[in-house]
């Protein structure tokens, strides 16, 4: 009897240890080598300042994202040419699993201007985690009222109306390639990141500016700008109002997404149950409603779509670059 104790102890010792082990891979993964992932923090890189889009964006997902894996995510702010320090950063990091970043389209920005020698290709691709639109804006006692009456302004006087802009980012791409649509032209100022552009606008140190529809929107529901379109294909709720530039007759439609990447190499496994993580935080009906409410669109890819989407957008950027002797 005294053995069949003890036998029958050890089964429910067992039984314990196995349930303990199902209730942490609820969380986590088994890889092909037997070890539990992730099962340390896995830093985010924003290479951004802190209280940018991208910043904010990042830890909104972060969060979520801590709760799905079990694990920490630390986010890691680097900034500096225009994302490029803190991707390479990425770049140098152990093609561990606990190592990813995000970043915008200005990955491509900078390697079609050779500010960065690499681009997407250089990283494991996780995944697409939600787009927003960029919108031209003035502060609200400007005379422009829509792009149509800014552009015929700058069609008769060239190089007279002054554009905040950021080199080399995707804010200066989008407003030559609306320059080309519209036969326009603006002069150019490099003042920076959007905070700052935003300041120079208000303060009347320059008339209008390209700013993401969520950085924006604070300031035109304040009344303070005002929206002269928005650079996409259908308006924004939030701001409604707004008409696109597709409605004003500019051909010019550019969406800019939030891409998730890990170091080259990474093992598949790692990369593969981190961009299953993410879309289940992309799925999460709090996310959605919170990205909802800030005017961007919860959209999200992953895999071989995901990776055909960044090329295509790549292309477009190579494009400009090429059309306006950039990056020679």
């Amino acid at each position: 009897m005294k053995k069949i104790g003890v036998v029958f102890l050890i089964i429910l010792i067992s039984c314990g240890m196995v349930f303990a082990e199902g209730s942490r891979q609820g969380t986590a993964a088994q890889t092909s080598a037997g070890e539990v992932y992730p099962s340390k923090p896995v830093r985010l890189i924003v290479p951004y300042a802190p209280g940018g889009g991208t910043d904010l964006h990042a830890r909104l997902i972060a969060q979520k994202l801590e709760q799905i894996i079990g694990q920490p995510v630390p986010i890691v702010n680097i900034g500096g040419a225009s994302g490029g320090l803190g991707m390479q950063e990425l770049l140098n990091s152990p093609a561990d699993g606990y190592s990813m970043a995000v970043d915008i389209i200005n990955i491509w920005t900078r390697k079609a201007l050779k500010t960065n020698e690499f681009g997407p290709e250089a990283f494991d691709f996780l995944a697409q985690c939600g787009t927003y639109h960029l919108v031209e804006c003035t502060r609200s006692s400007s005379p422009y009222n829509n792009l149509k009456e800014l552009f015929e302004e700058a069609k008769k006087n060239p190089d007279t109306i002054q554009e905040a802009t950021n080199l080399g980012a995707i804010t200066h791409f989008t407003i030559l390639a609306l320059m080309d649509a519209s036969g326009a032209k603006l002069r150019l100022v490099h003042i920076g990141d959007g905070a700052q552009r935003i300041s120079a606008v208000l303060g009347g140190h320059v008339e209008t500016t390209i700013m993401g529809t969520h950085e924006v929107l604070p300031y035109y529901q304040s009344k303070e700008m005002k929206v002269l379109g928005i650079i996409g294909p259908q308006r924004i709720p939030g701001l409604d109002n707004v008409p696109t530039t597709v409605e004003q007759g500019i051909d010019v439609a550019y969406p800019v997404d939030y891409w998730f990447f890990m170091p080259k190499g990474s093992p598949k496994d790692r990369v593969n149950y981190m961009s299953e993580a993410l879309e289940k935080v992309m799925k999460d009906p709090e996310v959605i409603q919170k990205l909802r409410a800030q005017t961007m669109i919860p959209s999200f890819l992953k895999g071989a779509e995901f990776q055909r989407h960044v090329e295509a957008q790549g292309k477009i950027i190579m494009s400009i670059a090429e059309k306006h002797n950039l990056g020679k």
